[in-house]
């Protein structure tokens, strides 16, 4: 996931890049608390 986030960083603003990454950790955290793996 980290490099991930550091690609990221190339194609996209800073806002844009911390956007989605808080998008994503939102969505695993979900799918967590749901007790999907």
């Amino acid at each position: 996931m980290y490099p991930l986030g550091f690609l990221f960083g190339f194609g996209f603003d800073m806002a844009t890049e911390i956007g989605v990454l808080a998008i994503s950790a939102a969505q695993a955290t979900k799918e967590r608390l749901s007790g999907r793996s």
